[in-house]
């Protein structure tokens, strides 16, 4: 009787895997599959969501707890208490923590070294190439902290409503131009693929 029920179940684990192995095949998910995020609208770039939801993202204005004085550190505090007294809307506060890019600046004293290069100007190269490796060892170490404030709604006219609303209430904590489309693909990008660099 045991025999019978170890064939049953050997059997039962290659029926499962040979169905795994259709479906797998059969399914090729997109990115777009498997986020919520719907598309992002053409004027406004503002960011739609698959169940309807319609959001905007800022970015904060975020300065170093260890470069400001007690009465800023308080007056920031009071300013955040603000916004969330008078916005008590749906928000929510995403903080990246990323190595900094550093793949534009290099790219572009690369193309200043093949000019120096070509002129044959031998203090230029060597100056250029001591900018590559620090700004190389830069994206290595140095970590940028960002923070991302992002407003919901049902739907576009309600978003304008509590975007004024929101701009209001807290004016000096945000930038005031909201991310734009290629922005928000960056961010979403790299909480999926954080940057590492060579």
């Amino acid at each position: 009787m045991a025999l019978l029920l170890i064939k049953k179940n050997d059997f039962d684990q290659r029926k499962r895997k040979s169905l795994r192995k259709k479906g797998k095949k059969n399914q090729n998910k997109s990115t777009l599959d498997i986020v919520p995020i719907k598309t992002f609208t053409d004027k406004d770039e503002f960011t739609k969501f698959v169940d309807g939801t319609v959001s905007q993202t800022y970015k904060l204005n975020t300065v170093a707890i260890n470069d400001i004085s007690q009465s800023e550190n308080n007056a920031l505090m009071i300013k955040f208490a603000k916004l969330l007294r008078m916005y008590d809307e749906s928000i929510k506060i995403t903080s990246s923590n990323f190595f900094t890019n550093t793949i534009i600046q290099i790219a572009y004293w690369q193309e200043q070294l093949s000019i120096a290069e070509k002129e044959n100007k031998k203090q230029r190269i060597k100056v250029i190439n001591e900018k590559i490796v620090t700004l190389k060892v830069i994206s290595r170490i140095q970590i940028n902290k960002e923070h991302y404030i992002s407003i919901y709604a049902k739907d576009i006219e309600d978003l304008k409503t509590k975007i004024n609303i929101f701009l209001f209430s807290c004016s000096t904590l945000i930038y005031p131009q909201p991310l734009n489309k290629k922005q928000k693909s960056q961010i979403f990008e790299d909480f999926n693929n954080p940057r590492v660099f060579d």
